[in-house]
């Protein structure tokens, strides 16, 4: 093939002249004589090899990012399954501390009537048994 310039080598390839001229140092082409000499097929593959190189990368690129994306979509639909039911098993156990909270405190209420009760009915057995208080004269008399 023969090309008028570097430039419109380049362009071909798709590449930056400064592409084709790394790539023809490092692959011995001589692009030199392009309008005289043309470039053959084999020296062209040489050129476009690592741009197809660089397009195979690419690809296998996005696929890796593409599996990654699927394999943390799952891992996120599994947290959010994970957080439903540990939601919901947190409400469940925080409905029946305030069960709990409430029964104790109903019992501490009735406790503490009791309790009442029980002082008032034994400060009035004491205040019975008890002697009757004397008064003044009587005390000094006795």
């Amino acid at each position: 093939m023969k090309f008028i310039s570097k430039t419109e080598l380049a362009n071909h390839l798709e590449i930056s002249r400064a592409t084709l001229y790394r790539r023809s140092e490092k692959y011995n082409v001589d692009i030199e004589h392009l309008n005289d000499k043309g470039i053959s097929d084999d020296d062209m593959d040489l050129l476009t090899q690592d741009s197809s190189s660089k397009e195979r990368s690419d690809v296998n690129e996005v696929e890796r990012l593409r599996a990654e994306v699927q394999r943390l979509t799952a891992d996120n639909e599994d947290t959010h399954v994970k957080h439903e039911r540990l939601s919901q098993e947190y409400d469940e156990l925080n409905k029946q501390y305030r069960d709990k909270v409430t029964e104790y405190a109903d019992a501490l209420v009735r406790l503490n009537d009791q309790q009442q009760k029980l002082t008032l009915d034994v400060q009035d057995k004491l205040h019975a048994i008890e002697e009757p208080k004397k008064g003044f004269w009587a005390r000094l008399f006795g």
